[in-house]
């Protein structure tokens, strides 16, 4: 639940999940941040609009844009909003500042001017005097400090709401596939787990994109609202994150022409030749894994509809055997994910994939050390590792 507004206990943040205004006390002063910048833009948007309706704005919505980080963007910006926060609304009603997109909060250079303080110190005074009822103060920014006079005293009087975004890859996933799953249920359409895994290895994390790519298949689908699998590769598109995955799938499906060409996108979307080798270092790191785990015995594929899932043994053997990989322990992974890429692990021996991993090796140090130009030392190491794969791959 959102934080309210307290005269001697300071409220914690609300929880970077969509609040329900029409539920909360209205607050004077409102400050929204985080890393997240979609959600938000997004939150005070739908603030906003509940604060002072569409038939109220002509007169009791003031906008106060900057446009840069420096400080001279944050001075009028900041004497544009105390001025505001004193006039009175038309005839008496609700009146709504909004600063919006305020950068320069986040800039240590800009916070640390002697006239920026100065002018936050005066706002921080009119907070706490009390606005006039039906005032409010709206600002967004991306980052805050925390420790900063501004920001407690925006937790003192009212309502802080954050939106940052956790710093663990498996949990920035978990994250995406949350907010994913909020769009679809808002726009309608059903998916199920493998789909939903499916549309955020494609579409990315960043919740603009989630967003952007859940209305595009939703237009795509028309009256149907269940999507498919043909219907995420056709319509969502890959981010660069997503196709360095894409990479190493059909590196590890053993598709070559598959191969160069998401090699040439890469390069076209801007990504270095030393991060794709990276992509293919830590893909064929674990097939190596797996492929053990499964000549061991540990686990084993079990079909799941049109993919497979690995299921492991539940047993102290295969606790010590995993037990050195720490981080890398295969059973931490999704089971889906950790399933396509047993298959993949399949499609090679064990000295494929060893010699295969010592390549990519060896061509990470030429990259540095040599400063190789373009992606043509990643396809020359392709078509070596795959250019005889095409009868493997019709048998696969």
């Amino acid at each position: 639940m959102a934080s309210r507004s307290s005269s001697r206990r300071a409220p914690s943040p609300a929880p970077a999940a969509e609040v329900d205004f029409g539920s909360l006390k209205p607050q004077p002063v409102y400050l929204i941040s985080g890393e997240d910048e979609f959600l938000v833009a997004q939150t005070a948007r739908r603030l906003v609009d509940h604060l002072c309706p569409e038939a109220e704005r002509a007169f009791g919505l003031e906008i106060v844009d900057t446009e840069a980080d420096l400080i001279g963007d944050a001075l009028p910006a900041l004497h544009q909003c105390q001025q505001g926060l004193q006039t009175i609304g038309f005839f008496g009603g609700r009146k709504v500042v909004w600063l919006r997109d305020a950068r320069f909060m986040g800039s240590l250079r800009t916070m640390a001017s002697v006239e920026v303080k100065a002018a936050l110190e005066n706002l921080v005074k009119l907070l706490k005097a009390g606005l006039a009822e039906g005032t409010h103060l709206v600002i967004n920014a991306p980052k805050v400090d925390k420790r900063g006079a501004f920001y407690r005293a925006c937790k003192e009087v009212g309502m802080t709401i954050e939106f940052d975004l956790p710093t663990q890859a498996y949990k920035l996933e978990e994250h995406a596939k949350a907010r994913a799953t909020e769009y679809l249920k808002k726009a309608g359409l059903k998916m199920n787990d493998l789909l939903l895994n499916e549309f955020v290895a494609r579409a990315g994390t960043d919740s603009r994109q989630l967003s952007g790519e859940v209305e595009k298949l939703s237009l795509y689908l028309g009256d149907r609202r269940e999507a498919t699998l043909e219907d995420i590769r056709s319509m969502v598109s890959t981010t660069r994150e997503s196709a360095g995955w894409d990479l190493a799938d059909a590196v590890g499906e053993r598709d070559l022409p598959r191969a160069l060409q998401m090699v040439r996108q890469l390069d076209f979307q801007g990504m270095s030749s030393v991060a794709m080798i990276i992509t293919l270092e830590n893909r064929f790191r674990e097939l190596l894994i797996l492929r053990q785990c499964l000549e061991q015995e540990l686990g084993r594929l079990q079909p799941a509809g049109p993919v497979v899932r690995m299921v492991w043994r539940q047993d102290a053997e295969t606790d010590q055997a995993l037990a050195g990989f720490g981080r890398m322990d295969p059973r931490n992974q999704n089971q889906y994910r950790t399933g396509t890429l047993g298959r993949q692990a399949q499609k090679f021996t064990r000295a494929e994939l060893m010699r295969a991993h010592q390549l990519c090796v060896d061509l990470h140090l030429d990259l540095i050390t040599a400063g190789l130009p373009g992606p043509l030392p990643v396809e020359l190491l392709l078509i070596r590792l795959l250019g005889s794969a095409a009868t493997h791959r019709k048998g696969a």
